[in-house]
């Protein structure tokens, strides 16, 4: 009866561990996104706040920039 006690302690400490950990990634999930959101917010911002030649500059420039520039993979996914 001991001994079985013993081990359902141990598993259940296990699971817990496992529990915890999957609670943290999603937080951490969670907070870059919002961090994400808030950067774009203020890159908008930002862009709203210039003048209209160099809205159309900065337009460009992002137009140029995605075609010469490898797309990066996110969050350790390889790139097709």
């Amino acid at each position: 009866m001991f001994l079985i006690f013993i081990t359902f302690v141990s598993g259940t400490e296990a699971q817990e561990a496992t529990v915890s950990k999957r609670k943290i990634e999603r937080e951490h999930a969670k907070n870059e996104k919002k961090s994400r959101k808030a950067y774009e917010k203020a890159v908008k911002q930002h862009q709203k706040n210039q003048s209209s030649n160099t809205r159309a500059m900065m337009k460009q420039s992002k137009k140029t920039a995605r075609k010469t520039m490898p797309v990066k993979p996110a969050s350790g996914k390889k790139c097709k």
